[in-house]
């Protein structure tokens, strides 16, 4: 399958979350360039890190670390879309949700995990968020920096 522009429909509102959907059996693949918790609504996201495949399907949901290692390929499957939500944590917005922590309550050592994905439980809180989102998947909505806010 093969990556067509045109069929990849991308909605970034304010640099928190892209809303991703194709309609035919394209596939994308792009590398993970920010931490990111993705939703699956339908269609495939296949995670390939460093030789370990991993697929999430529909009502799945993960915890992707940025890392230039790890590969996505969104497609569609068994004749369903691909439709995904991805909140991103960039690096302004983590080193802003920092600062506000209090320092002396953090670990004095910490150690980064060799592992860049980690599969999520399916959970009521964890879908209940991800579903008050579907309506950002309607390209008339404006996000706030479209519209100067």
């Amino acid at each position: 399958m093969k990556y067509n522009m045109d069929t990849l429909k991308t909605f970034r509102y304010s640099d928190i979350f892209l809303a991703m959907y194709s309609n035919d059996a394209s596939s994308c693949l792009h590398k993970n360039h920010e931490h990111v918790l993705v939703y699956m609504y339908s269609g495939e996201l296949e995670i390939n890190e460093r030789g370990k495949i991993t697929c999430l399907h529909k009502g799945d949901c993960a915890f992707v670390r940025r890392d230039n290692q790890v590969q996505l390929t969104k497609q569609s499957r068994n004749g369903e879309q691909f439709k995904a939500i991805f909140l991103m944590f960039t690096r302004n917005f983590l080193r802003e949700f920092y600062q506000t922590l209090n320092k002396s309550k953090l670990p004095a050592e910490s150690n980064r995990k060799k592992i860049s994905l980690c599969k999520l439980p399916i959970r009521p809180d964890i879908i209940s968020l991800f579903e008050s989102m579907t309506p950002y998947f309607d390209s008339s909505i404006l996000s706030y920096s479209k519209i100067g806010l």
